[in-house]
């Protein structure tokens, strides 16, 4: 995670940890950017924390994909993924196994790309990811770890297509969806470039756009998305 993105960019994943067990364990889905690296405090927990990725990097303790957890039954309190679920290639299996690896009660927690009025403006004309929010299909053609993906596929799941979601998933609640981090992200320069502001200007963004979050469903980047498990 650049440190000039804003802290509340990944304020919501510690609510995911109240739901954690003493039998749990939390698991860090996909750190493919490091997005989270010098960011451990916000997702501390009181529980064993597994990092996972499709390579092998220093700070991954498993190298698995979202579709195939190796994990047993039940053991898992928390999945967290930041940029993660727009690169998983068939969701509907990773959905599979969240159901079984989630004790009841668990908890998923995203931060995934949003689709706003905005966001169709930076995503299908700036941004280098591929951008369709018109796809019938959940599943992504093949490609590379970061280069293959959909922008627009966790808004299709969670917003266009929330009632297939609830019919295929029935076992997965959709808690929350709140879309945010809209110039204060392009000004922090993303996961990938040099910030465009000093970092006590785009914090001060980030604050005023949580005071706005009436407007985020038009101007939002990025969305945080909770799961509950409810057996």
């Amino acid at each position: 995670m650049p440190r000039d993105l804003p802290e509340s960019f990944l304020a919501a994943l510690p609510l995911a940890m109240t739901t954690c067990t003493e039998f749990a364990i939390l698991v860090t889905v996909g750190k493919e950017h490091g997005e989270t690296q010098g960011k451990a405090v916000a997702i501390r927990a009181p529980v064993p924390e597994v990092k996972t990725d499709v390579i092998e990097l220093p700070f991954v303790d498993k190298v698995c994909f979202a579709e195939e957890l190796p994990f047993p039954n039940a053991s898992v309190g928390a999945l967290l993924m930041v940029n993660v679920l727009h690169h998983v290639g068939n969701v509907e299996r990773f959905f599979d196994e969240a159901e079984r690896v989630l004790v009841p009660g668990g908890v998923i927690a995203m931060i995934e790309p949003y689709v706003s009025a905005f966001s169709r403006f930076v995503y299908g004309y700036i941004h280098h990811e591929p951008f369709d929010p018109a796809v019938t299909e959940w599943q992504l053609p093949p490609g590379g770890r970061l280069s293959g993906g959909n922008n627009a596929l966790p808004w299709i799941v969670f917003v266009r297509d929330r009632a297939r979601f609830e019919r295929q998933h029935p076992r997965l609640r959709v808690e929350a969806v709140r879309p945010h981090s809209a110039l204060s992200h392009l000004l922090s320069g993303g996961v990938t470039t040099r910030a465009l502001a000093p970092l006590g200007a785009i914090r001060l963004l980030g604050r005023m756009e949580d005071k706005l979050a009436g407007i985020m469903p038009w101007t939002g980047l990025f969305c945080t998305v909770t799961v509950r498990s409810t057996l």
